[in-house]
C-alpha cells in the first residue's frame, strides 16, 4: 500500500509543483485562488478582480466556495504553492480511504491495495492535477472518506466530510443529494434507522442549500443580479427552473445531449469522453444502479452545458468520475474469487493507463510527466522570478496569465489587457500565451505601451518586461 501511495503522491506532486515552478499555472484558476487567500489573510472580503471582462465582483459570486477561508492558514505558511500541496494531499487521502472501504467489504489486503491502481491511473485525475487548483478536486477526493464514514456509521466523521464537501463549491451540494440518497437506499439494510434518517434529512438540506445559493445568494452578490455559472446551461435564461423545464419538456432531446451539442450536431468531445469513461472503469457502473444514480448531476452539468469546454476530457471537468470508478470497482470485485479479481484489476488498470497515455498525456505537455520535455521550459525561470519579485507588494498590477499565481500579494490584480488603475504591467515579449488576446493584437498592444508616455519600461529581461506608470 505504501508503495502505491508514495508513487501516487510523488507523481502528482511532481506534476503539480513542476508546472507551477515552470510558469505553467495560470490566472484562472490558481492565480484567482491565491489572490483570494491573500485578501482573506489580510482580513479583507475577497474580490475577484482577474476576470477577463474587467468586472470586479465578490469572490463568492463567481464560485460559492467558502472552504477558501479554511485553507487560508495553509497559504500563510506555505505561500503561493500551498493549494497545490493541499490538492496533492487530497490524493493521498482518497487512496487511503479507497483501501479502507475495500477492506470494510471484506476484500483482502492484497487485492484492496491493487484496486487503488484503477482510479489512480485514470486520465481524469491527471487532467485535473496537471491544470492548476480546483476546489471540486478536493470535494471529489473527499467522497470516499464520506462513504466510508457512512458505511461505518461514524456520525462525527460523516458530518466532517459532508460539511467540507458542501463548502467546496456550489454544485457539490446537488451532488451530495444523489450521493446520500444513493447510499441510503443501496445500503439501507446495513444502516440503522437513525443513520438512514440522518442521510435523508441532510440530503434535503443539501438540496435546499443548492437552490438557495444558486438562485438567491450568488445572484444577489453579483453586479449583474444573475448566477453567471448557471447561465452556462441550456434553458438557463429561465434560471434554475428554466433548466429543469427545458429537460422535462423534451426528455428525448435532453438525453440526446449526451452525445450531441445543443445545436443538434454530433459532438466529438462528448463521444470521446464517453469512450474514455467506459474504458477507464465507468462500464462497472451498470453492475450497480446506485453508481449511475450518484453520477446523474455530474453528467448532467457536463452534457447540459452550453460551453463546449466542459464536454470533453480536459482539465478538471471530469474529476468527479474518479471516486465513483473506485467505489464501483469495490462493489464489483467483492463478489469474485481473489484470482479473478486480480486479473480484472490488472487488465482494467492497464487499459485505463493505455487510454490515458494515448488519448490525453501525449497531447498535453503539462501532463506528460515521464517525457523529457515536461521538465523543460522555454523561459529562464530565475530571471522571471527575480523580475517579478521586484514589484512592491501591495501595488496594483495588470499581468499576463502565467505570472498571476505568483503576483497575488496585493488587493487588486488584473488580467491583462485589463489595466484600470494598475501601476505596473507585467508582460511576456510575445513568446508565450497571450490569452485572451490574439497574438497580433497582443503585439500591437505591446508596441502601443512602448510609445505611450504614461508608461516607462521599469524592468526588462530577455523574455519579459514590466512597465511602470509614470506619475504626472
Amino acid at each position: 500500500m505504501m508503495v502505491i501511495l508514495s508513487a501516487a503522491v510523488g507523481v502528482y506532486g511532481y506534476v503539480s509543483l513542476t508546472n507551477h515552478y515552470l510558469f505553467r499555472t495560470y490566472a484562472l484558476d490558481l492565480g484567482m485562488f491565491n489572490h483570494t487567500l491573500f485578501q482573506i489573510s489580510q482580513l479583507q472580503i475577497p474580490q475577484f478582480t482577474l476576470g477577463i471582462d474587467g468586472l470586479v465582483v465578490p469572490y463568492l459570486a463567481d464560485h460559492f466556495s467558502p472552504i477558501v477561508f479554511l485553507l487560508t492558514p495553509f497559504y500563510v505558511v506555505l505561500g503561493d504553492s500551498a493549494l497545490l500541496w493541499i490538492q496533492v494531499s487530497s490524493i493521498a487521502l482518497f487512496t487511503v480511504y479507497l483501501y479502507k472501504t475495500a477492506r470494510h467489504f471484506g476484500i483482502n489486503g492484497y487485492i484492496s491495495t491493487l484496486l487503488t491502481l484503477l482510479p489512480l491511473v485514470c486520465w481524469a485525475l491527471l487532467a485535473s492535477l496537471s491544470f492548476d487548483f480546483h476546489t471540486n478536486v478536493l470535494a471529489a477526493m473527499m467522497v470516499l472518506p464520506m462513504i466510508y464514514s457512512i458505511l461505518r456509521q461514524n456520525i462525527l466523521g460523516f458530518l466532517l466530510w459532508f460539511t467540507l464537501i458542501l463548502l467546496c463549491k456550489e454544485n457539490m451540494s446537488l451532488w451530495l443529494v444523489f450521493l446520500l440518497t444513493g447510499m441510503c437506499f443501496a445500503f439501507k439494510s446495513d444502516l440503522n434507522k437513525r443513520f438512514v434518517r440522518l442521510l435523508l434529512w441532510l440530503s434535503l438540506f443539501s438540496l435546499i442549500y443548492f437552490i438557495t445559493v444558486t438562485t438567491w445568494i450568488m445572484p444577489s452578490l453579483h453586479p449583474s443580479g444573475t448566477n453567471i455559472q448557471l447561465n452556462k446551461y441550456v434553458g438557463a435564461d429561465g434560471g434554475l427552473s428554466g433548466v429543469i423545464i427545458h429537460c422535462l419538456s423534451d426528455p428525448l432531446a435532453a438525453l440526446q445531449l449526451v452525445y450531441r451539442s445543443p445545436d443538434g450536431e454530433l459532438s466529438a468531445d462528448k463521444i470521446n469522453f464517453l469512450i474514455l469513461l467506459l474504458g477507464s472503469g465507468g462500464l462497472l457502473w451498470f453492475s450497480h444502479s446506485v453508481l449511475l444514480w450518484m453520477m446523474i448531476p455530474i453528467l448532467a452539468q457536463k452534457f447540459l452545458s452550453l460551453n463546449g469546454g466542459f464536454w470533453g476530457i480536459e482539465a478538471q471537468y471530469s474529476i468527479e468520475i474518479v471516486p465513483i470508478i473506485g467505489f464501483g470497482l469495490i462493489l464489483f470485485i467483492r463478489h469474485f474469487h481473489w484470482k479473478l479479481a486480480l486479473v480484472f484489476i490488472l487488465l482494467s488498470s492497464t487499459l485505463s493507463a493505455i487510454l490515458s497515455e494515448n488519448v490525453y498525456i501525449r497531447k498535453h505537455p503539462n501532463a506528460a510527466f515521464y517525457m523529457p520535455r515536461f521538465a523543460r521550459s522555454p523561459y529562464k525561470i530565475n530571471d522571471l522570478n527575480a523580475m517579478l519579485e521586484k514589484i512592491p507588494e501591495g501595488e496594483t498590477v495588470s499581468t499576463v496569465s502565467i505570472f498571476a499565481p505568483k503576483l497575488e500579494k496585493r488587493m487588486t490584480l488584473y488580467h491583462y489587457p485589463i489595466v484600470e488603475d494598475a501601476n505596473y504591467i507585467a508582460l511576456l515579449k510575445g513568446n508565450g500565451s497571450t490569452y485572451p488576446m490574439k497574438t497580433a493584437k497582443y503585439e500591437q498592444a505591446l508596441q502601443n505601451l512602448h510609445s505611450d508616455s504614461t508608461w516607462l519600461v521599469w524592468q526588462n529581461c530577455e523574455e519579459a518586461l514590466i512597465f511602470k506608470r509614470q506619475q504626472p
